[in-house]
């Protein structure tokens, strides 16, 4: 066989080849290359259009940062999907659901149909965390986690965008996150299973382990702001009060949100005991000196108290609030008095009251103590009460309704002043004037709410 058939034989052999080849992958339906979830993700949202009504425009914020929390390395499905679970929840409103757009791809569609076809995004990942439990509230891998669970740098807290009114509810996150042993509770891998997925509580967490193991950044919270606006039963965008966002906020952790499915009592012990008070209040018939039938023992979270004209300090008002008031013309004596504390003390100043018809604002300045703050006159019996120290205060500045909320928060001995997206520090000398003086850089930054630990 000379080179020629050779050559020949082979060109042969390759043609032969080549056809089979060719009609093999004619036969072969082609090999389907899965489409990565992030992809997924970006295809589905460019459906939903970026502008348009307020809703849609805040629906549409919040997509956008899920995609950027999933484009992430390692993303946090677990997150991932309580985000979007919390934009569902928002998009449910009977005056958000209806609202109509252009998609590119489906044409004429409502906020609804939108959010029927996210659950098709959303119903895979659920099997594949349901498949790997470990996941469930585990940080993101590549975000360091700080050494012990709630523990707190001594650099400058995380910051906090103002996504539009938000600053009452980021006042109230930074003072909240600066509890340490609250932290630590909510911290535990296993904690966030003891909420229902779609609950504010289980966003919270979310947060949190953002913040704590971000000092000195700028956090995006718009979605938890989404719940934080529905927990306030309110309009986005819209102002509320930060005292109350607190309080609502510390009473859904222990209570509200939890999953009875793990604890049948719906109470969660561990944060009960951080913070749940106990207050007696009755009457006494001095007549007959008995007791009236109105004596009640209430477990409250915060007391909230009334300023008096003659009031110039936190005690004072305290003192004021759990006192015997004697009714001479009615034959009685009220009493108020603390029964039980716990671990954090908060205390809520009633700032707005109606004035001939007309809510108006107190704006009277109440000095507070940073350290060794005892409460102990306001027990039965004067029983001895450990003492407090500072941790955040909550100031308001503006009309009731409006205005803005700031915070003064404590990480260790470092005080920081929180004004949304901006941390500064304050210096020692500084924070003993404004408490002692009783408001913050002017006479209308009024202290609204405090946060004591033991």
């Amino acid at each position: 066989m000379n080179i020629k058939s050779i050559i020949k034989g082979a060109g042969l052999l390759v043609v032969v080849v080549l056809l089979v080849s060719g009609i093999n992958s004619m036969i072969r339906p082609p090999s389907r290359t899965e489409i990565p979830l992030a992809q997924q993700y970006t295809n589905l949202i460019k459906e939903f259009p970026q502008k348009g009504s307020e809703n849609i425009v805040l629906i549409s914020q919040a997509l956008l940062k899920v995609e950027r929390e999933i484009k992430q390395p390692q993303p946090d499905l677990f997150s991932v999907v309580t985000n979007l679970n919390e934009i569902k929840e928002f998009a449910s409103s009977s005056t958000v659901k209806n609202e109509s757009f252009i998609s590119p791809r489906y044409g004429k569609m409502n906020v609804e149909q939108f959010m029927n076809l996210l659950d098709g995004f959303i119903d895979p990942i659920v099997k594949k965390l349901q498949g790997s439990p470990e996941q469930f509230g585990q940080p993101r891998p590549n975000i360091p986690v700080p050494p012990k669970p709630g523990a707190l740098s001594t650099q400058k807290p995380a910051g906090l965008a103002n996504v539009g009114n938000s600053c009452f509810m980021n006042a109230a996150i930074q003072s909240l996150v600066s509890l340490e042993r609250l932290n630590e509770v909510l911290l535990k891998p296993a904690t966030i299973n003891l909420y229902t997925i779609n609950s504010i509580s289980a966003q919270y967490i979310n947060l949190i382990k953002t913040i704590t193991a971000s000092p000195s950044a700028t956090i995006d919270p718009l979605p938890f702001c989404l719940s934080g606006w529905l927990l306030m039963q309110a309009k986005p965008l819209t102002q509320q009060d930060a005292a109350e966002f607190a309080q609502l906020l510390v009473q859904r952790l222990i209570s509200q949100d939890v999953n009875r499915a793990k604890i049948p009592t719906g109470i969660n012990q561990e944060i009960a005991a951080l913070f749940m008070l106990t207050i007696a209040s009755g009457e006494r018939n001095l007549i007959i000196n008995e007791p009236s039938t109105r004596n009640i023992e209430a477990n409250e979270t915060s007391v909230r108290l009334t300023i008096k004209q003659a009031d110039k300090t936190l005690l004072q008002c305290l003192q004021n609030n759990f006192k015997k008031d004697e009714l001479p013309d009615y034959g009685l004596i009220k009493v108020n008095a603390l029964l039980g504390a716990r671990y954090y003390f908060l205390s809520i100043l009633a700032r707005t009251e109606f004035v001939e018809q007309k809510l108006v604002k107190n704006e009277q300045p109440i000095s507070f103590a940073l350290t060794n703050f005892d409460i102990s006159s306001l027990s039965l019996g004067k029983r001895n009460f450990a003492p407090y120290q500072l941790k955040a205060c909550i100031i308001h500045n503006g009309v009731p309704g409006g205005g803005h909320y700031t915070a003064y928060v404590r990480r260790e001995q470092n005080w920081f002043f929180c004004n949304d997206s901006v941390i500064t520090t304050v210096p020692p000398q500084e924070m003993q004037a404004i408490a002692h003086r009783g408001y913050g850089n002017t006479v209308k930054d009024t202290p609204v709410m405090f946060f004591y630990e033991q």
